[in-house]
Formats: C-alpha cells, sequence, structure tokens
C-alpha cells in the first residue's frame, strides 16, 4: 500500500476518479522512458528544429525570388502593352496630322496658282514694258518686261513668308524619341527580368536551397528569349 491510500484512509479522503489515476500513471511511464533514452530525444528534437528553422528561411527566400521573377515578368508585360497602344495611337494622330497638312499646304497651292494666273501689271519700269509692247512678234531687240530678280516688290516676298509652319518633322522626331526612350525602357525591364530569374535559379540550383525547393514545389523559371510574336511593333505609316 503506498503513501496515497494510507494517507486517504487515516484522513477519510474520498478515493481520486480512475481516469485521473490512469493519467498519473501514463505521466510516469513517460517521464520514465523519456530517462532512459533522453539523449536520443534530444538529438531527434534537435535535427527537427533545425529542419523547420532552416526550411521556414529558406521558403521565404524562395518565396521572395519567385516573387521578385513574377513582379519583373508584370513590368515587361506592362511596358510591352503601353508601347504597343502608345505606337498605335501616336503614330495614326501624326498620320492624320500629315493629311491635314498635305490639304493646307494643297489648298494654299491652289489659292496661290489661283491667283497668278490674272498677271498684275508691272509698274517698275515703264519704257521697257512699253518698248515690249510696240515690239513686233517674235522680235527679241526689245527689252523683256519681266523684272529682274533683285527689281521684284517687297510684296512679293511677303506674301512667300505668309505660308503657315508646317511641324510634321518635329512631330516625327517626336515621335521616333519617344519610341527609342519606350523600347530602352523595354530593353531595361528585360535586363531586369533576367537577372530576377538568374538569383532565382542559383538560389534553387544551390545546395541546400535545391533541396527545400524540391520539397517545397519550386519549379523552374527561364530567361527571357526574344520573340517576335510575344513583342509586337506595329508599323506607323505616314
Amino acid at each position: 500500500m503506498n503513501a496515497d491510500r494510507i494517507l486517504r484512509r487515516l484522513y477519510a479522503l474520498p478515493p481520486r476518479p480512475t481516469w485521473l489515476v490512469r493519467l498519473r500513471r501514463a505521466q510516469a511511464n513517460a517521464l520514465r522512458w523519456i530517462r532512459l533514452r533522453g539523449w536520443r530525444l534530444g538529438l531527434v528534437a534537435t535535427l527537427v528544429s533545425a529542419w523547420l528553422v532552416a526550411h521556414v528561411y529558406y521558403y521565404n527566400r524562395l518565396k521572395e525570388a519567385e516573387f521578385a521573377v513574377d513582379v519583373a515578368r508584370a513590368q515587361i508585360e506592362a511596358m510591352k502593352e503601353r508601347r504597343y497602344f502608345l505606337f498605335k495611337s501616336v503614330g495614326r494622330l501624326v498620320s492624320e496630322y500629315r493629311r491635314h497638312e498635305q490639304s493646307v499646304l494643297t489648298s494654299l497651292t491652289e489659292l496661290r496658282h489661283a491667283d497668278g494666273s490674272v498677271r498684275p501689271r508691272w509698274t517698275g519700269n515703264r519704257d521697257a514694258e512699253r518698248r515690249a509692247r510696240a515690239a513686233p512678234p517674235g522680235s527679241s531687240s526689245g527689252a523683256s518686261a519681266e523684272p529682274a530678280p533683285a527689281e521684284l516688290p517687297a510684296e512679293l516676298r511677303l506674301v512667300a513668308e505668309q505660308y503657315p509652319r508646317l511641324t510634321l518633322g518635329e512631330n516625327v522626331q517626336q515621335l521616333t524619341g519617344t519610341m527609342v526612350e519606350v523600347q530602352t525602357e523595354v530593353s531595361r525591364r528585360i535586363a531586369a527580368y533576367n537577372d530576377a530569374v538568374n538569383a532565382y535559379i542559383t538560389l534553387t540550383d544551390t545546395f541546400p536551397g535545391n533541396v527545400f525547393a524540391a520539397a517545397s514545389g519550386f519549379g523552374p523559371r527561364r530567361f527571357y528569349a526574344a520573340n517576335p510574336d510575344m513583342l509586337p511593333f506595329p508599323e506607323v505609316a505616314f
């Protein structure tokens, strides 16, 4: 008879519940088993703890590298979409402006031709004009009534300066500069994507990252490859 039972009989205490007795026995057996095999349990617990800590560490690093690759890829797609719609809209705008300038220039040319069909009377040299009229047809002895370029009146030179200022060349230069800037940005995004893929591959193909990558299910990623279908370059017709 153990001490617990003796004390309960002396002080008339009620007996403990059966489930509590069984629980105490199980605890005692577990403690006895741990004392006998303590070093083994400690080793196993240390290995499991180290695995969990390393797994969490490398999982977070792999996730960060994977997110960097996905973000770089998304930025490339965004820049391609921006480039496509920018080139399409700006190219159409420049093309429409070219037609507008062409129509304006054509209208002005027609107006100039209509105004020049009625030959104005030249009064700069009246004597030469009279001799030209008095000279028989086909004769070259008379002085020509046409003025020399230096004798042209100032109002003709002034009319030549009244043409509208056409800015198609400047618009084309701006479009070209925009194309170069956007294409340079696309190239920069592709380089950033390849750097992110390089960091990801280095982490997943070296030890011990490859072990945790295989255990966590991280797949391979490939570098960016030039593909004409993936990089549509709209033609700008003028």
